[in-house]
């Protein structure tokens, strides 16, 4: 049944994206039509400027018409303009007189052929033409621009065609520009198809003559098509019946006599439609056809989406009633879908109104009834179940995951797209940032036994202020991109900076790696939307093709551009580059134990050039004396001959022999003696390995990581000055916590409840914000998990009024919702949420809202009102929340960005910016909670605007003042507790 509903689902959908791209089809079938209308009536004015300029002289000459026409620039400015002349009116009795003084003029100076001139006569036009006898003559004077091939056009009679005729003659009639019908126009050595706009002249009175523009058909048309696209296809015939033989124009091409092309409709054409044109004194009939590609790939993709959904739904169902009796039956499961596809079919039947929305709210819908199956399928997974069942749940798990995927990426297309994607700056440490998206994705090559490195270029500042998010989302897809396409070798990040100013670079991070490589006639489908490099490709390998089209608009966003440089079999390298602000004040300073690597002996051996470079070029900066080889032979000769080390950094995997081989010779070496031994390895080594070596790195290291292992070894541990015990501990886990869950659909209810419930959380369940604000009266809670859209009372209203309780112990507040937009999860903060849960959201960041909570709960707050110092019962509580790696960052980050923040902050002030002021105090207030100053944290949320700092001058400078003083109160090195 849930089949046939997203079956019918996806027939919906379909027919409300073909109502969609209907709309969409009719408003560039308009814009066309009407560019081609304006674009005529644009080219009419040039002739009626024209008129004006021999209607106010009493003799235009031939040089004054060459110079005339020359300052138009007509390629530039009207493309599709042969050429522009002038027809004098003639009677019979005045061709005599007319033609020899024609033959006595000057030779023009662009002209080399005296004949043109002294043979000058009149001629008919060039066929085909119907010929008539006429006593009133308009032979071509002026030809401008005028060559040997233009000249030709001198002395053709226009009155001498009928079809020309009656256009002169409609011109004088309605005294305004005419268009002929369609006809062969000169070229070099051909003909093509165009027309001529004829625009009469007049001098007291009397009809002086005619101002001729010659167009070239395909020319003209082109220009206005050029920005299309290539979505739809076009065909403009003369006259207003679409009839073959008078085809004027087609975007299918021009045939080899020069003639257009005739537009062939598909039979799976999507649109087709048929239209008149108004011009200047004739009408044009146009036919636009809209192909098979004209639905983009996103809106054909959504009906099997959702036809996917409801597979996944029933599969899931299936597994659920053979798993265990205590699971509801399937016919309220399949209710529950059911509601959840026919609320996704209320949001596509809105997709007429724009794409970008469309895309946005089917992203809401089909994560909630995903935030049911991915939980379902993980509380399944605690159950007993057979192989075909566990390989099936796998199966359900895999596909969600993947599906969810998809819809971020096309999320986050359609909000870049939207121009809604808006950048979030704040000083942050390049170095981290990339080291951490080096560790995203660690274990995929891991399994593929590939290298992974970081190589920043002498010189590159690490600290600078951007989007950290954007360049890690740009980073982690080039890095996922890589370990994808690369079976063996290794993947390297390169960091470089260029100077711009002296507050300024402009970075560039590039990925190589030595994968498949892409050929060079398929790079140009790189970078775009929806695109892979081929089919084969997108089979083995999967993907929507939209996280490289992505990364491109993000770049573009941060003022800078993507590249590629890839070749067949050797690998690729993809980069990145950005300008951005930076300041030699913001570059963290050496920890003072560093002192103690000066002066000792490293050797590094290491088969991959890269390591070895990173690795010396770190060794290098604390001081010690770097050897390096790629050969373990060569290590090894180098300690037969006597050489003496502190420490030798071993790669594990090495083709000639490996590092625990290499390990066990050195030992036996007498120059070995008190040599320490690092190893550093892809791959977790098996058992025993560790007893050759002092040390055992996992790859990739950090810096940091690498620093502290340096100084390990030598007696110098950074966490040996941590006491773990400085201060109380957590009394209570998170079970304890009273919780209340607030969900309008029964499915997700379900899935809350169970999922609490396996954590050993006792839970509360409320269907709307109505019936929440009666339980909280009632009942005093430690966390409400609370719905956004619900009826009778939404999540975002109940939120606002169980803030305004005063007789009652505030919860903590967590939004739950699918709406995963930038506006919508601040209208959640806004509304007095303290958190966002985006649906679907996994057992494991439930638990870590609920220990987030039971910290808050159970610690009491160590920051007094008129306290400016960190105590020690806060660095126990953050060694407790964070542990000794995470404290460490986390007071490290906040005291070198103290002063920085804090500037830009009171500049924002001088200069007005709410925006930058709202980001500010939003950085300021965070960093106080993560230190538990919650009365300073509160001083700031009262100081968030323009007009409140204003307000409360006084009381800004304080917290000011109580901030910077607060920081620096941490530790001189944070790394150094």
């Amino acid at each position: 049944m849930v089949m046939l509903v997203g079956c019918l689902l996806a027939l919906q959908t379909a027919r409300s994206i073909d109502k969609s791209q209907r709309a969409r089809f009719d408003n560039e079938v308009h814009r066309l039509a009407n560019s081609v209308e304006q674009r005529m009536k644009a080219y009419a004015q040039v002739l009626r400027g024209g008129r004006a300029f021999f209607e106010g002289s009493t003799d235009v000459s031939r040089e004054e018409w060459r110079i005339y026409v020359e300052q138009l620039r007509l390629p530039e400015h009207f493309p599709g303009i042969n050429g522009m002349t002038f027809a004098p009116r003639l009677g019979e009795e005045e061709l005599p007189a007319f033609i020899a003084k024609v033959r006595s003029e000057p030779l023009p100076s662009t002209l080399t052929d005296p004949s043109v001139m002294r043979e000058f006569n009149l001629r008919d036009p060039p066929p085909p033409i119907n010929p008539v006898e006429t006593s009133v003559h308009a032979p071509v004077l002026y030809v401008e621009p005028l060559t040997h091939n233009s000249a030709r056009a001198l002395g053709i009679d226009l009155m001498r065609d009928a079809a020309r005729r009656r256009a002169l003659e409609a011109a004088v009639a309605t005294d305004d520009a005419v268009l002929s019908p369609s006809l062969r126009i000169l070229l070099r050595s051909s003909t093509q198809v165009g027309f001529i706009v004829f625009q009469p002249v007049y001098r007291d009175g009397r009809l002086l003559g005619w101002i001729n523009a010659t167009f070239h058909a395909e020319t003209f048309m082109h220009g206005l098509l050029a920005d299309d696209g290539g979505e739809l296809s076009m065909a403009v015939y003369d006259g207003d019946e679409v009839e073959h033989n008078a085809l004027l124009y087609s975007s299918a091409g021009v045939t080899a006599d020069g003639g257009p092309r005739p537009l062939v409709v598909p039979t799976n054409a999507h649109f087709v439609t048929d239209v008149v044109l108004n011009m200047p004194g004739r009408p044009w009939a146009a036919r636009f056809v809209a192909g098979p590609d004209f639905a983009s790939l996103s809106e054909r993709m959504l009906p099997w989406l959702l036809v996917l959904g409801g597979f996944l739904s029933s599969l899931v169902i299936y597994l659920v009633s053979r798993a265990s009796a205590q699971w509801q039956s399937q016919a309220g499961l399949l209710a529950q879908q059911a509601e959840a596809l026919r609320e996704a079919r209320a949001v596509a039947e809105s997709a007429n109104l724009a794409k970008s929305h469309f895309l946005a709210n089917m992203s809401h819908e089909i994560r909630t009834p995903l935030n049911a199956i991915l939980g379902t399928a993980e509380l399944l997974g605690d159950t007993r179940l057979d192989a075909d069942q566990r390989q099936s749940l796998d199966t359900i798990s895999q596909s969600g995951d993947h599906l969810l995927g998809v819809i971020n990426e096309i999320l986050d297309y359609t909000k870049v797209e939207a121009g809604l994607m808006e950048l979030d700056e704040a000083v942050f440490d390049l170095r981290q940032i990339v080291e951490e998206a080096i560790e995203l994705v660690a274990y995929r090559a891991a399994e593929k036994q590939l290298e992974l490195a970081c190589d920043f270029a002498s010189g590159t500042p690490e600290m600078l202020r951007g989007d950290a998010g954007r360049v890690r989302q740009v980073l982690v897809n080039y890095l996922s991109n890589a370990v994808k396409f690369t079976e063996r070798g290794d993947v390297a990040v390169e960091i470089s900076a260029q100077a711009l100013a002296a507050d300024r670079h402009h970075f560039r991070i590039a990925v190589r790696d030595t994968g498949i490589g892409i050929p060079s006639d398929r790079l140009d489908r790189l970078f775009k939307s929806f695109s892979q490099v081929d089919a084969s490709t997108t089979r083995r390998y999967g993907g929507s093709g939209l996280g490289l089209a992505i990364c491109k608009r993000l770049a573009e966003l941060m003022g800078g551009d993507v590249a590629v440089d890839s070749h067949p079999g050797r690998g690729s390298i993809f980069s990145f580059s950005f300008p951005a602000e930076t300041n030699p004040a913001w570059q963290p300073s050496l920890r003072p134990d560093v002192g103690v690597l000066e002066g000792l002996r490293l050797l590094i051996v290491d088969d991959n050039d890269t390591n070895r470079r990173i690795l010396r070029r770190a060794a290098a900066e604390w001081g010690m004396t770097i050897v390096d080889t790629g050969f373990p032979q060569e290590a090894l000769a180098m300690f037969a001959r006597g050489e003496v080390f502190d420490l030798a950094v071993l790669d594990y995997f090495m083709p000639e022999m490996d590092g625990v081989s290499l390990a066990a010779q050195i030992r036996k070496l007498p120059s070995a003696a008190g040599l320490r031994l690092l190893l550093l390895s892809s791959a977790r080594p098996g058992p025993g390995v560790a007893a050759a070596f002092d040390l055992v790195r996992l790859k990739p290291l950090r810096r940091s990581g690498l620093l502290d292992a340096f100084l390990d070894l030598f007696g110098h541990s950074p966490s040996s000055s941590i006491d773990a015990g400085a201060g109380p501990q957590l009394a209570e886990s998170y079970t304890s916590l009273r919780v209340l869950l607030v969900e309008d659909k029964p499915m997700n209810r379900q899935v809350g409840t169970r999922m609490l419930a396996s954590l050993g959380v006792g839970v509360d369940v409320v269907e709307n914000g109505a019936l929440a604000l009666d339980a909280i009266r009632w009942q005093a809670y430690d966390l409400v998990l609370m719905d956004i859209h619900m009826p009778e009372m939404d999540g975002l209203e109940a939120t606002r009024q169980i803030r305004a309780l005063e007789d009652i112990s505030q919860p903590h507040i967590y939004a739950m919702s699918a709406s995963v937009l930038d506006d919508e999860r601040q209208a959640c903060l806004d509304a007095g949420m303290n958190k966002h849960l985006a649906k679907p959201f996994r057992r494991r960041e439930l638990e870590q809202a609920l220990r987030e909570v039971a910290s808050a709960r159970f610690t009491t707050p160590v920051l007094a009102s008129n306290t400016a110092t960190l105590s020690a019962e806060c660095l126990a509580k953050m060694l407790n929340d964070f542990g000794e790696q995470g404290a460490r960052d986390v007071l490290d980050v906040i005291a070198e960005e103290a002063e920085p923040t804090l500037v830009a902050l009171q500049q924002a002030v001088s200069a007005e910016g709410n925006d930058n002021i709202q980001r500010g105090v939003a950085t300021l207030k965070a960093n106080c909670q993560l230190l538990y100053a919650e009365h300073l944290a509160g001083q700031w949320s009262s100081l968030d605007t323009l007009e409140k700092i204003t307000a409360n001058q006084s009381a800004f400078d304080a917290a000011c003042a109580q901030y910077r003083a607060l920081c620096l109160s941490l530790p001189h090195s944070p790394r150094a507790l």
